[in-house]
């Protein structure tokens, strides 16, 4: 026995040591302003010393939260950050949720805060939203519009020669094979035409067409045609088309010296003429477009038959199967892009992609990374914990207010995301 006490005396010794070794440390890390340890160990005391702060906060009915589901309040740092978690739901007509908050976030809870519930639905919008909110877009066409500034002329001249080749083969291929597809359904298309002509088009489009655009059109195109029609009348040679047409009443002539003569005016007089011509059209056609498309009457009218052609079941299906038929299961247009991606679109893509390589890295590490570079972006982990690991898909948010300490038995109005 005395051996005993001998060995317990030296053990309880170094046990009372290291304990209050340990509170002097904690006790100066606290109490010292200029302790290394001081926020953390104040934290810690918190932890050992105070209790969570209880809070109720009452959602509308249909609120889906469970126990265990996360209270998070935003962080400029962390984007959420987690400071405690439901204990207890019930439901009674409204929605009443026990949440606990850690010690060290109590001061927090004020009048005039606001709480929200969130749930997930996870998919495409919720990931970009969550990755890319509206400043960092902004911050991403910065940095893209200074990096084309700088390399854009490069980028297009090592991928533009040999896009515009693809181009042009897919275009060719579609003069062919568009005319085709329509007329495979003619009789659907003449369908939908007429009993749309006798809806909304006639009822709706065609007053506003023969009021507003065709004025506008008279308006422009008048002095330009009168100018034409002159220059054409000019060079119509009407002295020897007449006798062409008394020769070809005599017997043993051609029958066909007028035609002829009529086909060398259009050849060698008229059509330069139009070509000449041809850049005025176009900008008078622009004009009247223009001028067209602002009048407010037929804005109206063209919502009204884009809803009505929009509500059309029998016009979706035939143009998806269109679309179908000319782009996913048209083998010419895959063999022309493969011929071309295989003769040159591929290496210029290629070099496209190495001169676009800073700007593509610049826009990853961004989404990857936090703004110090020395981590990963908050909110990427928040998606991955989300989607990936399936956590989180609810939780309550709390934006701290600024009024006066909320008392220990308040309840709080909560609401939904977007309500």
């Amino acid at each position: 026995m005395p051996r005993r006490h001998e060995i317990s005396r030296p053990r309880a010794a170094i046990g009372a040591a290291v304990w209050g070794g340990l509170l002097l440390f904690v006790a100066f890390a606290v109490f010292s302003p200029e302790g290394a340890a001081h926020a953390p160990a104040g934290k810690l005391l918190d932890y050992v010393a105070k209790s969570p702060r209880d809070l109720t906060i009452s959602f509308p009915a249909g609120t889906s939260l469970s126990r265990g589901d996360p209270v998070f309040i935003r962080d400029p740092e962390k984007f959420l950050l987690r400071i405690g978690r439901v204990e207890e739901v019930t439901r009674d007509g409204a929605v009443l949720a026990r949440v606990s908050v850690y010690p060290e976030y109590g001061g927090l809870l004020r009048t005039q805060t606001r709480a929200e519930s969130f749930v997930v639905r996870v998919g495409a919008n919720w990931v970009i939203e969550t990755l890319l909110p509206p400043d960092r877009l902004r911050e991403i066409r910065e940095e893209a519009a200074l990096f084309f500034e700088r390399e854009g002329a490069a980028v297009r001249r090592a991928l533009w020669p040999e896009l515009k080749i693809a181009l042009v083969d897919v275009i060719s291929m579609y003069e062919e094979e568009l005319p085709k597809a329509l007329a495979a359904r003619s009789v659907e298309w003449k369908s939908i035409y007429e009993r749309h002509r006798e809806g909304v088009m006639k009822t709706e489009l065609a007053p506003v067409l023969e009021e507003v655009v065709l004025p506008i059109a008279k308006a422009r195109l008048e002095p330009f045609l009168t100018e034409v029609g002159r220059e054409l009348w000019e060079e119509l040679p009407i002295w020897s088309l007449g006798i062409r047409y008394v020769l070809e009443r005599v017997p043993g002539t051609e029958e066909d010296q007028v035609e002829k003569k009529f086909k060398e005016y259009l050849d060698q007089k008229a059509a330069p003429i139009l070509e000449k011509h041809s850049p005025e059209a176009m900008r008078i056609a622009g004009a009247i477009l223009k001028e067209t498309v602002d009048d407010e009457r037929v804005r109206l009218a063209l919502g009204k038959v884009a809803k009505e052609l929009a509500a059309d079941e029998d016009l979706s299906a035939l143009l998806r199967q269109t679309a179908n038929e000319l782009i996913l299961e048209n083998d010419r247009l895959s063999g022309i892009l493969m011929d071309r991606w295989e003769s040159g679109l591929r290496a210029a893509v290629l070099d496209a992609s190495r001169r676009l390589d800073p700007l593509v890295r610049e826009v990853v590490n961004g989404i990857v990374l936090n703004r110090e570079r020395n981590g990963i972006n908050p909110r990427l982990a928040q998606v991955l914990r989300t989607a990936v690991f399936r956590k989180d898909g609810r939780w309550v948010l709390l934006t701290p207010g600024t009024g006066s300490p909320l008392p220990d038995e308040a309840v709080l109005s909560g609401s939904r995301y977007g309500e």
